[in-house]
């Protein structure tokens, strides 16, 4: 059977193609939506680490002191995210191959998950943000991360 993620591929299939055509092209979207999060705000946070405090406080909804030293530390958050970028490009090029870096791409939305939780109330006392918006912040990543873990346990 031919494998891809383009629309055309799903008239000519029977259901069960159909099927795993459907969870093919969602395993992309989640990771092309992934990997383009990452990018952006990976070159963001390593080229213009002042105006991507501005960008983070919009995109989470938190209230960020702009300190130099955040800004030294966005730079390599920003290499971390490009690195995570590529890793999803490279999975979505190739699931099977990238496996093991799709795995890792899982586990580090996990982590992401886990620190939310515990430091939720740091952040929100700290950086003012809504528990709503964390949590709607941690079902987002949770959705993706186990829309990863599905692709990495179900790979033939």
């Amino acid at each position: 059977r031919s494998r891809g993620y383009s629309f055309p591929q799903l008239l000519p299939h029977v259901t069960i193609e159909l099927n795993m055509t459907f969870l093919e092209i969602v395993f992309a979207i989640n990771l092309g939506l992934i990997s383009l999060d990452h990018l952006l705000t990976g070159l963001m946070a390593l080229l213009f680490p002042r105006q991507s405090v501005q960008l983070f406080q919009v995109l989470f909804g938190a209230t960020i002191p702009a300190t130099p030293a955040l800004r030294v530390l966005l730079r390599p958050w920003g290499a971390l995210g490009l690195f995570a970028a590529f890793i999803g490009v490279l999975a979505l090029s190739n699931p099977k191959r990238y496996q093991l870096g799709l795995a890792g791409l899982g586990g580090l939305l996990l982590l992401r998950i886990i620190i939310r939780l515990v430091l939720s109330e740091e952040v929100q006392t700290h950086l003012s943000l809504r528990r709503k918006r964390n949590a709607a912040h941690i079902f987002l990543i949770a959705f993706s991360a186990s829309i990863v873990f599905l692709q990495v346990f179900i790979q033939d």
